[in-house]
């Protein structure tokens, strides 16, 4: 069981320091710019004011993040939670389409958005009920000089800041002017909701996991649980080379690793690879969270294995399945071994880990976190024998209130307490699980979970398409990639394919639009006409 003390929020358990913390330590590093912890909450402070007396934002209202990894995301990050307000990290990578949903469903009033995207905001903001945005710009923290050869060099790689016809905030020029009014801090509860986290669930389109103070807190304390005899306090450096607005690195990379005053050296992407690799061997982190598909990228990368040290203490695998031979790989490369775990968004999301004071299970998801219970499930809600097959049901204080404005959904995915994760599972006789496959159709490419019913929806709408089902199939690089068997609506005409993956891609994520696509004349279906997608995977 973790142990509660006083009733903290997010922000004030985060903030908590030990007696005896340097302050000037490092926190947080990025494009070669580091800020100490004191000056991070001095910035955090600066921000948070400005929100209370520029934009009248209080306790309660929504604010959407559209950065990528940055310095500018944990400060805005920080000081949204520190006044209460409900944060909804946006994917950067998101089209105008994806972003308008997400912004409309949480309800934000404020955005934070990245320069070079502030383009796909201003194509869908009428249609938003935002009413203040700020922009932020890698080049914030660069040396005055260095700014006009970063614009030059994005111009050449096609990034551009747009033009747009209406006002916004200057993020660099409210730090620069050091905004500090004074503000009344709101009384926040544990059961008060922090973060609006964006899935697709077990079911349907995408809806945000309504996650409280006290899923978070939770959470970090049961990781930290897991961890707590390999990584020092005020000692260890984090490389996230995930994306922070992701769920898995947002608590394992961000949050937790703030709690224990690591620095958090922040990479915007980590592809191409020799980004990672360069930040590995400049920094050298101690910890490093990741997935398959980026574990077993390195392990391939000529940079990566030529390194003369591996200086890794604590390594986490989650987002996707590790493969044994990525596991085994890496341990025999860097000497040090993956442990992997579980979670979804739902739970904040660490359900399930092979915690680093015994030694791990391979194949498997590892032991439920401190004050979890999990338990595998038959069609009936009843509990099967160890070693038979049935979805895994979750419960703990990590579980969230439930989705946002959505109690239908909310109700099919818990009952009495317990999370159906969707997923197939087994329990050993000794409490060990391991994932069989996913109940549902979800795919997932590189850790990101892809939605088929979002994609179809996409196609469908396409004048020359009459059907559309859409699959994951198995894929070297990411693990699954999408594939989409298209009927025309004109069987003699056919469709352009290349025409429809430029269409997909102006609508959809990249990692969302298929990668394969197959025309047919019909589409296997059930006899009350639905489309089976079971039998397009058994071909």
């Amino acid at each position: 069981e973790i142990e509660w003390g006083s009733e903290q929020s997010i922000y004030q358990y985060i903030r908590e320091e030990r007696k005896g913390f340097d302050s000037s330590r490092p926190a947080v590093t990025s494009l070669g710019k580091t800020l100490s912890y004191a000056e991070l909450w001095q910035e955090v402070d600066t921000l948070a004011a400005f929100f209370t007396h520029q934009w009248n934002l209080t306790k309660g209202d929504r604010i959407a993040l559209m950065l990528p990894n940055s310095i500018q995301f944990v400060v805005c990050y920080l000081a949204s939670l520190k006044l209460g307000l409900i944060v909804t990290a946006v994917n950067p990578l998101y089209t105008d389409r994806e972003l308008a949903h997400q912004v409309n469903d949480s309800g934000a009033k404020a955005l934070v958005v990245l320069d070079f995207m502030l383009g796909r905001f201003a194509t869908c903001r009428t249609e938003t009920g935002v009413e203040q945005v700020m922009v932020a710009s890698l080049a914030d923290y660069m040396p005055f000089w260095k700014r006009p050869i970063f614009f030059a060099i994005m111009e050449r790689q096609g990034q551009i800041v747009p033009e747009v016809s209406f006002e916004f905030d200057s993020y660099r020029s409210v730090i620069s002017d050091g905004y500090l009014a004074p503000f009344a801090l709101p009384q926040i509860e544990l059961s008060d909701t922090a973060l609006l986290q964006y899935t697709g669930g077990t079911t349907g389109v995408s809806k945000g996991a309504e996650l409280t103070h006290q899923n978070v807190v939770a959470n970090i304390k049961q990781v930290q649980n897991c961890i707590d005899t390999t990584l020092e306090y005020g000692a260890e450096k984090m490389l996230a080379a995930l994306p922070l607005y992701h769920i898995f690195a947002m608590n394992a990379a961000f949050l937790s690793m703030l709690r224990i005053r690591a620095e958090i050296v922040l990479l915007p992407k980590p592809v191409p690879l020799d980004l990672t690799v360069s930040a590995i061997k400049k920094h050298q982190p101690t910890a490093f969270v990741g997935i398959n598909t980026l574990f077993n990228g390195l392990l391939r990368h000529e940079g990566f294995l030529k390194l003369q040290s591996y200086p890794f203490k604590c390594i986490v695998a989650g987002g996707m399945t590790l493969q044994t031979s990525v596991s085994k790989k890496w341990l025999e490369i860097t000497g040090t071994e993956i442990r992997e775990g579980y979670g979804l968004t739902e739970a904040s999301p660490v359900t399930h880990m092979n915690p680093f004071q015994i030694p791990a299970k391979e194949q498997s998801i590892g032991l439920p976190v401190a004050s979890t219970e999990a338990k595998v499930v038959d069609e009936h809600g009843q509990e099967v024998a160890p070693g038979e097959l049935g979805e895994l049901w979750i419960r703990g204080p990590q579980v969230m209130k439930g989705y946002w404005n959505r109690p239908e959904a909310t109700a099919e995915s818990i009952i009495d307490g317990w999370l159906r994760t969707g997923d197939i599972a087994t329990m050993d006789e000794q409490g060990w699980f391991s994932i069989v496959d996913r109940k549902k159709d979800m795919i997932i490419v590189s850790g990101f979970n892809v939605y088929p019913s979002e994609v179809e929806e996409i196609i469908a709408a396409h004048t020359a398409v009459s059907e559309v089902a859409v699959i994951g199939v198995p894929s070297d690089k990411t693990g699954e990639m999408v594939k989409a068997f298209v009927v025309p609506a004109d069987l003699t005409q056919g469709i352009d394919i290349d025409q429809l993956k430029v269409y997909c891609y102006e609508q959809l994520t990249r990692y969302k639009v298929p990668k394969e696509f197959v025309l047919r004349e019909e589409l296997p279906k059930s006899t009350v006409g639905k489309i089976l997608r079971r039998k397009l995977r058994e071909e």
